[in-house]
């Protein structure tokens, strides 16, 4: 149910499969850490990846 509402939350067509399996990674390191701090921290870092990529790679053309 986490998974789901976390994919419906960062609602996006085309992405909602994979947030789906992002959201159910963090349930799964919830659950095996017992620490909401664990995924927060992997939320963190997907977001900073996803962003800073195409920040950071030189502008194509």
């Amino acid at each position: 149910v986490s998974a789901v509402l976390f994919a419906v939350i960062h609602w996006h067509p085309i992405g909602f499969p994979m947030y789906a399996i992002i959201g159910l990674v963090f349930c799964w390191v919830y659950r095996r850490t017992g620490n909401l701090w664990a995924p927060v921290c992997g939320h963190v870092i997907y977001n900073a990846i996803v962003v800073g990529i195409p920040l950071l790679a030189p502008a194509a053309g």
